[in-house]
């Protein structure tokens, strides 16, 4: 596997696939995060073929029942195609979250 462009881009991901697990928390991070994820499935929500993407970054990020594999094979869609979804979504929760995209 190649280096993520961003240093923080596998905290952001970890990050949202622990999203939702408790939502008692409070923390601000906690809050932060949430606020991010969910500004980001608004913005995904206006794309044309936001369907698409909320399904496969449920698959792959909140659920975590489908690889990206997996999810491309079930949404008859290219592995790419998945992996940009995916990684657009990191890297948008990441900005909101503050991280200005600083590369290493």
């Amino acid at each position: 596997m190649s280096n993520p462009r961003h240093w923080w881009y596998g905290f952001i991901k970890r990050a949202i696939r622990s999203w939702g697990k408790d939502p008692e928390k409070t923390e601000p991070a906690y809050v932060m995060l949430n606020t991010a994820v969910r500004t980001a499935f608004e913005e995904v929500g206006k794309k044309e073929d936001a369907e698409l993407q909320v399904k496969a970054i449920n698959m792959v990020l909140i659920k975590c029942t489908h690889t990206i594999d997996g999810a491309a094979l079930e949404l008859n869609m290219s592995k790419r195609q998945i992996q940009r979804y995916v990684n657009a979504f990191v890297n948008r929760v990441g900005v909101l979250m503050g991280y200005d995209g600083a590369k290493r």
